[in-house]
């Protein structure tokens, strides 16, 4: 199950489990100190230590994309949180035709490690910080462009040789 490339059954074999014990868990409160921890520990080990304010800023834009997965128990808005409201998916609300499903990169992540053991549905900010973090910060960076070019009217683009 872990290795299949549709995103669809993954949501179908964790959706309860998803929706009723780890989106739940998703606060602020939960995960910013085990996301900051491994922020810290991750740049710390590639040579790069943070300071203070760039290792809380990072983490709370990660952060934030975790609250956007289940609104009904954060405070944040719909329009802002795009692809990455995942609860509704996890409802089987908006799968009405066969075309592809699209998951933030975290949630693809965490689907194929509850696929293998449904037991990290108990800790989800360990989970991702442990499983997921990678991902995470992916989904966290390509967020934050998104928002720079929705601020300021300009694409960014990666350079091409």
């Amino acid at each position: 199950m872990s290795d299949l490339d549709d995103a669809g059954l993954l949501v179908q074999k964790c959706a309860e489990l998803m929706r009723l014990r780890f989106l739940p868990k998703l606060t602020r409160g939960e995960l910013f100190q085990p996301l900051l921890q491994k922020t810290v520990e991750r740049f710390g080990k590639a040579g790069y230590p943070l300071l203070p304010f760039e290792a809380k800023t990072m983490t709370r834009l990660m952060v934030l994309l975790l609250e956007f997965a289940n609104l009904s128990v954060t405070a944040q808005h719909i329009v802002d949180a795009g692809i990455y409201y995942v609860e509704p998916l996890m409802s089987g609300k908006v799968r009405e035709n066969n075309d592809p499903l699209i998951l933030p990169h975290w949630v693809d992540v965490i689907l194929r490690a509850a696929v293998r053991d449904p037991r990290i549905a108990n800790a989800p900010s360990k989970a991702v910080a442990h499983f997921a973090y990678d991902a995470l910060m992916y989904d966290a960076v390509m967020y934050g462009f998104f928002e720079i070019e929705r601020a300021t009217g300009k694409t960014w683009a990666p350079k091409t040789r």
